[in-house]
């Protein structure tokens, strides 16, 4: 049960921050990127609820949180990915011609 709920969260805040991401892009409020960082959290959520999954006895929740935990894993890191790029170029600016 624990697996399922971390793995749930992870992957709610991977897709929150995606969608607020790709809002901000349609809309243009810079702002909403920031939603972004809910992508970092989810790099410790997904891991613990597929680890924590795969030790549990073998049940159908325990298999769907293990999936969960990698969905989850991997949302987080393409939203951190996305929030790493944005801030690299908001740092350095883009890159040279």
């Amino acid at each position: 049960m624990v697996a399922l709920l971390a793995s749930l969260l992870g992957l709610l805040l991977a897709v929150t921050g995606l969608l607020l991401a790709g809002l901000a892009f349609l809309t243009g409020a810079a702002p909403l990127l920031n939603g972004l960082w809910l992508g970092v959290p989810t790099l410790a959520l997904g891991p613990a609820g597929y680890f924590v999954g795969r030790s549990a006895p073998s049940s159908g929740s325990s298999t769907t949180a293990t999936w969960l935990g990698v969905a989850a894993t991997v949302a987080g890191a393409v939203a951190t990915l996305f929030l790493l790029v944005l801030v690299l170029l908001g740092l350095f600016g883009p890159p040279p011609a």
